[in-house]
C-alpha cells in the first residue's frame, strides 16, 4: 500500500502510537466503574476508530497504469540537417542523437509505443541505424504539423525533438497548427559556441533611376575572436570592389556596416 502523505517509516509507526496511547489514555482514568471486558471492548475501537482516522488522512492510493497506454504513440523527432554533421568534443552530433534514440526507445518504449522519425526539409519515416545528415534546413515547424496529419485519429501521448538548434525553415515559427500535445526536447552539441564568423543579414536597396548607387545593408558576427577586428570583403562577379576591417565591441556582439555600390544597369551582379 502507498500513500498520498509520504512519512519516514518512523513517522508511520509514531502515528500508530499515538492513535493507541490516546485511546488507552481514554479508558484508564474514567470515573464510571467498567468491567476489564468492557474497558477492553471500547478501548480497542477507539483504537480501530483512531488508526482508521490516521489512516484515511495519510490518503492511501494505488497506482494503475492508464487504460490504453500501450496503444499511444509517442514520436521521437531527430534533425537532419547538413549541421548534424559537425562534430563536437563527444564526436559527430548525429552519432550522438542516434545513441540518444537509442537509450529513449527502450525506455520509452516500456510504457507506450515509439516511432522514429526524421526532419529537415519534410518529414520521414527513419531507423536508428540508416540515420543521415542531408537536409539543407531543420524545418521543424513543418515537421510538427505533419507529424498532426500523420497521427490523426491516433492516440499521440508526446513528441521527443533530437536537434542542434532551433527551427531554419522559411516559414515563421509558430503559424502553423501543432500537434497539441507536450513536446520535449534535447539538444545535440556543446552547450558554448566554436569559434565562428558569418554574415547574418544582407539587404539590397531598390535603385531610384538607372545607374544610380544603392545601399548595400551588411551584418556580421564574430565569436570566438574577441574584439580581434574582422574583414568584410566586398566583391562585384568576383571582382573586388572594397574591403573594411571592422571590430565588434565585444565577442559575439552583431556589427552593422552599409556600403555603396553602383551596380551596372545591362547585366546582373553578384
Amino acid at each position: 500500500m502507498q500513500f498520498a502523505v509520504a512519512l519516514p517509516w518512523w513517522g508511520y509507526v509514531l502515528a500508530c502510537a499515538i492513535a493507541l496511547a490516546c485511546a488507552w489514555w481514554t479508558y484508564a482514568r474514567l470515573v464510571v466503574p467498567l468491567t476489564g471486558l468492557q474497558r477492553s471492548t471500547l478501548t480497542a475501537l477507539r483504537a480501530v476508530t483512531l488508526l482508521l482516522l490516521v489512516l484515511f488522512l495519510l490518503r492511501p492510493v494505488q497506482f494503475v497504469q492508464a487504460v490504453g497506454a500501450r496503444d499511444s504513440i509517442v514520436a521521437i523527432l531527430v534533425d537532419g540537417s547538413r549541421s548534424m554533421r559537425l562534430a563536437d568534443a563527444g564526436g559527430p552530433r548525429l552519432e550522438r542523437a542516434r545513441a540518444v534514440a537509442k537509450e529513449l526507445q527502450p525506455a520509452i518504449g516500456a510504457d507506450f509505443r515509439t516511432e522514429l522519425l526524421t526532419f529537415g526539409e519534410s518529414l520521414a519515416r527513419g531507423e536508428v541505424g540508416q540515420l543521415t545528415a542531408d537536409a539543407r534546413r531543420s524545418d521543424l515547424t513543418g515537421a510538427l504539423t505533419a507529424l498532426a496529419d500523420r497521427y490523426r485519429g491516433q492516440r499521440l501521448a508526446g513528441v521527443v525533438v533530437l536537434s542542434d538548434g532551433g527551427d531554419t525553415a522559411a516559414r515563421e515559427a509558430g503559424t502553423s497548427q501543432g500537434p497539441g500535445v507536450p513536446v520535449f526536447t534535447v539538444g545535440i552539441g556543446e552547450t558554448t559556441a566554436g569559434r565562428d564568423r558569418e554574415v547574418v543579414n544582407l539587404t539590397a536597396g531598390d535603385p531610384m533611376f538607372s545607374d544610380s548607387s544603392i545601399d548595400l545593408s551588411v551584418s556580421a558576427t564574430s565569436a570566438g575572436f574577441g574584439t580581434t577586428a574582422m574583414e568584410l570583403r566586398l566583391s562585384a562577379n568576383g571582382r573586388p570592389i572594397e574591403t573594411r576591417h571592422v571590430a565588434s565591441p565585444e565577442d559575439g556582439a552583431p556589427i552593422h556596416e552599409v556600403f555603396t555600390v553602383s551596380p551596372a544597369a545591362d547585366q546582373p551582379t553578384v
